[in-house]
């Protein structure tokens, strides 16, 4: 499978976030653990490197948001603590006038490719479990397509054929998933438990193809009620409808810029009738 480049501008610093995101190991039983005292670390050379970026003014936006693109993007991840740091991630990207929240997003990458642009298919998973997802690559059967003219995916028979994403997406958060475009189709599993004694169950699995994909994966999305934004990580709560649900993410949200990216009035600036 392979590697998604980070997407938007700061391509240099990007670039380097890129690589060590798809280095970043995640067990696959279980969600990774936060390491407070490697993030607190981190959070100081995060905060020397808001200092160095000088005062506001020319340049300053992009050095700040390049700070937190290596704080939030790489040691958040490097140290298991990107579930806990999300939502401060979105707000941080958000208040700095950042222009791609993908940093906050999770990564379905390897490093074999660095060419290929990616897809981002926003998650929004209202339900109480883990999403833990994989991907399988094996693409179409082209004895059935040369001989028939039928399109029929090939199936990862094996756990071994799958590529399993290193990131669980937490519950009751709003994010994206980075994919590569020849993604046969992903696999979703819920997962429940604490600590490492964690259980996955009911696949889904989700296809698409190279030129189509699903524009989103909502889970359990009769179970978003909520009162205030804090409510929906990555999203706010959305008052205009009643009663108040958390409001959906969808990829342009992720690739444009962030000022109004929690705005109840995003869609109806965006998608006017």
């Amino acid at each position: 499978p392979p590697l998604i480049k980070h997407m938007g501008g700061r391509s240099a610093s990007k670039a380097r976030v890129a690589v060590v995101l798809s280095l970043t190991g995640v067990s696959a039983t279980s969600p990774p653990k936060c390491l407070e005292r490697d993030v607190r670390r981190c959070r100081e050379e995060y905060d020397r490197c808001l200092i160095e970026a000088g005062p506001a003014g020319d340049g300053y936006r992009e050095l700040a948001c390049g700070c937190a693109d290596e704080f939030y993007g790489v040691c958040a991840r490097d140290t298991g603590c990107a579930a806990e740091l999300y939502a401060e991630c979105v707000d941080a990207l958000t208040a700095g006038r950042c222009d791609d929240s993908s940093v906050c997003g999770s990564r379905c990458v390897d490093d074999d490719d660095a060419r290929l642009s990616p897809r981002i298919v926003p998650v929004n998973n209202y339900s109480p479990n883990y999403l833990k997802f994989s991907a399988c690559f094996q693409g179409r059967n082209d004895r059935s397509y040369d001989k028939y003219s039928l399109v029929v995916v090939d199936r990862c028979d094996r756990p071994d054929l799958f590529y399993d994403c290193p990131y669980w997406i937490p519950p009751r958060t709003y994010t994206a998933l980075a994919i590569a475009r020849n993604v046969s189709y992903l696999r979703m599993h819920y997962c429940q438990g604490e600590d490492d004694d964690f259980a996955c169950f009911s696949p889904v699995d989700y296809y698409g193809s190279e030129v189509w994909f699903p524009p989103s994966v909502d889970v359990d999305n009769d179970n978003g009620f909520c009162d205030t934004d804090d409510h929906c990580p990555g999203s706010f709560c959305d008052h205009l409808r009643q009663p108040p649900m958390c409001a959906p993410k969808r990829e342009d949200q992720f690739i444009g810029p962030l000022a109004d990216f929690k705005q109840p009035n995003w869609e109806r600036r965006h998608n006017p009738r």
